[in-house]
């Protein structure tokens, strides 16, 4: 008990804690409330960093490549999903809170990160078939590209410009000369990319807005200094300054 009182204090006097409240001289410490705000920022923090680390390979093409890309759009998507179930775990929100967690746009977000990466697994593929027909710089076998190629397209709805790619490549292989379609296909596909990763934005923010904004001061300062939500933060005052200046 001597442990948790003292723990309580200097919380309070750190500007950690969102509110207490009195019971007699007792201070009571709503210790959830800040384990919500820190979830809320984290999860705004996880989105960010995904989009910024693809809109930073928005040129599939440059090094390291589209397997790269893949793997960012990967490890975004993962983060996202993991922040977003630590985020509805947090027990009791408020309705603010709530509001921002179970905004169904954060599983839209998740859902056009994992098509992200499904896409840029096709074009590493294609492009690493490309490259081994026209220059002899890719590192597939291309029995093996035929066969990934084929199997990946199979039945499958993909975007124009792959599913051109992956005809082109599939009848150069079969010894027809597809160079031209191939070479406009891979461009295409790549300004798809672009367009993409440049659609991407992070979810619910004005909800997250409305919650952050109605927190005390004291709490936003202690805030700051927390290594997750404190990025997260400063991500969306950053994010509030660009908007307010157009």
């Amino acid at each position: 008990m001597i442990v948790a009182g003292l723990l309580a204090v200097g919380l309070i006097a750190s500007g950690v804690v969102r509110g207490a409240t009195t019971t007699g001289d007792a201070p009571l410490v709503d210790i959830v409330s800040e384990d919500q705000a820190i979830a809320a920022l984290g999860l705004y923090a996880a989105q960010v960093t995904a989009i910024e680390d693809l809109r930073g390979r928005s040129d599939i093409y440059a090094n390291p490549g589209p397997g790269d890309a893949a793997t960012a759009a990967r490890r975004g998507a993962a983060r996202t999903q993991k922040a977003l179930e630590e985020a509805r775990a947090v027990p009791g929100p408020d309705p603010l809170a709530a509001a921002y967690y179970r905004a169904s746009e954060h599983s839209t977000l998740v859902g056009r990160l994992d098509r992200i990466r499904a896409e840029g697994e096709l074009i590493a593929l294609l492009t690493q078939t490309h490259d081994t027909l026209y220059s002899g710089t890719g590192s597939i076998a291309l029995p093996v590209a035929y066969e990934q190629i084929t199997g990946a397209f199979a039945g499958a709805r993909r975007p124009r410009p792959l599913a051109q790619w992956a005809q082109a490549l599939v009848e150069q292989m079969e010894e027809r000369d597809r160079r031209g379609q191939a070479g406009a296909a891979r461009q295409e596909a790549g300004q798809l990319w672009a367009a993409r990763v440049d659609a991407l934005e992070p979810a619910a923010v004005g909800a997250l807005r409305l919650y952050i904004d109605g927190l005390p001061a004291v709490t936003v300062e202690g805030l700051r200094g927390h290594p997750v939500a404190g990025t997260g933060l400063a991500h969306l005052e950053r994010q509030q300054r660009q908007v307010s200046s157009r």
